[in-house]
């Protein structure tokens, strides 16, 4: 049996269910193209919180969004599923080799203010 340890402040609430992003993520890397992936939630003003998927590609190629999707439909729950996507370089890391969420989060924001 597999169990996702998260800190309770990193589950994302989606649907109603409770999501552990590294079941996410996990999910997303086993996708050949994709070298890093990292799950957040955030804040969506019709929906109150939606899952989001920020990727690192091998080409940068976005066009492969539906592929992603499709995958994902095959391996995880609805609830599961990212509803927005961006594409980045790299995703940033503390000294520790740990995510930073708090910084991938005002990085993702950014780019949705920017459109």
């Amino acid at each position: 049996m597999l169990v996702f340890e998260e800190r309770k402040s990193e589950i994302i609430k989606n649907h109603g269910f409770a999501v552990f992003p590294t079941q996410v993520e996990l999910v997303l890397e086993e996708i050949e193209e994709i070298l890093d992936a990292a799950v957040l939630g955030i804040r969506d003003e019709r929906k109150g919180e939606i899952l989001a998927a920020a990727l690192v590609t091998q080409t940068g190629d976005k066009s492969s969004i539906r592929e992603i999707i499709e995958f994902c439909r095959r391996r995880l729950p609805f609830f599961s599923i990212p509803q927005r996507f961006e594409f980045f370089d790299s995703l940033p890391y503390e000294p520790s080799g740990k995510l930073s969420r708090r910084l991938l989060k005002e990085m993702f924001m950014e780019r949705i203010r920017q459109r």
